[in-house]
């Protein structure tokens, strides 16, 4: 079922308190926020993308869930908020596993392929999200959308179609 919320997760739910010594989860002080490869380890990967799905499908249930009106703000921005743990922690994860692996790191990206795409999935086959990007995007003449929001709204759009979101259930 890709409406099931904790779908493609595992059983393990890390607090921020958890997470705070993870260099993976904090951004990073240095130029540019580069990471600090120093500091990273193999075993701070797999509780940093856990986290970081957690975190993103939270996020992404109360903007799903918001009882306002579908703003650009309210939804599209937050949704790119609500992805940039993610993207930092997984941005790392694969340039090491294309870079620099090891059997810790192929195992991980085995085991962490099936639940991504489960995450995604959560996302794109959202109803309740698709409805709110789907109300923007029919109204987007009237809001007066233009450049970045436009792009963004029709690039959002886009993903959600492709993926099948407008598809019904039975097709889904």
């Amino acid at each position: 079922n890709c409406n099931n919320k904790n779908s493609g997760s595992n059983d393990t739910t890390y607090t921020a308190e958890q997470m705070k010594d993870n260099p993976l989860v904090q951004e990073s002080t240095l130029p540019y926020f580069a990471p600090d490869f120093t500091k990273i380890k193999d075993e701070h990967f797999q509780p940093a993308l856990e986290y970081a799905l957690q975190v993103e499908r939270e996020a992404i249930e109360k903007i799903a869930n918001n009882p306002d009106a579908p703003t650009v703000e309210n939804t599209l921005v937050e949704m790119e908020k609500a992805h940039d743990l993610i993207d930092r922690v997984s941005s790392v994860f694969y340039a090491l596993a294309g870079a620099h692996t090891n059997e810790t790191i192929k195992k991980l990206q085995a085991d962490m392929a099936p639940k991504f795409a489960a995450h995604s999935d959560n996302i794109l086959l959202n109803d309740k999200l698709f409805q709110r990007i789907k109300s923007l995007y029919d109204k987007r003449s009237e809001l007066g959308l233009e450049g970045e929001d436009l792009k963004l709204l029709e690039v959002k759009y886009q993903a959600f179609i492709k993926a099948g979101a407008n598809l019904s259930d039975q097709e889904k």
